[in-house]
């Protein structure tokens, strides 16, 4: 069982797009790269790009998957941490919960918080 931490948003630009955040590296050195197969995606991975605070939060975040999708004037962030979820063992037949540590906690709610900023810059009329 894994948990997933979201935050979600209305825009008011009329564009579909889904960017996937793709990790490479190890533990000590990860890098990330923002993958996007559709043109509306590519330009939000060039917006993105522009911002470093985003990609090393996201350097020093543990996570299995991470995405964004706007569609339909509603934008969504969906991040899995490595922890916070359930991990099951087959041999031998064990099952343990992963912790959130505290300091990937803040670095989750950061990317978060991130993201909902860089979202409403761009994408939401004041």
């Amino acid at each position: 069982m894994f948990s997933r931490f979201s935050v979600t948003g209305n825009c008011w630009q009329a564009i579909n797009a889904q960017v996937t955040v793709k990790t490479s590296g190890n533990l000590r050195k990860k890098h990330i790269d923002f993958v996007s197969k559709d043109e509306q995606g590519q330009s939000l991975v060039s917006l993105l790009k522009q911002y470093p605070i985003i990609t090393s939060t996201l350097e020093e975040l543990d996570f299995n998957y991470c995405h964004l999708n706007i569609k339909h004037g509603v934008w969504h962030c969906e991040i899995e941490p490595f922890t916070a979820s359930e991990m099951v063992s087959r041999i031998p037949a064990t099952r343990r919960y992963l912790r959130l540590t505290s300091e990937q906690r803040h670095r989750l709610l950061s990317a978060l918080q991130l993201i909902h900023q860089f979202m409403e810059k761009h994408f939401v009329n004041h």
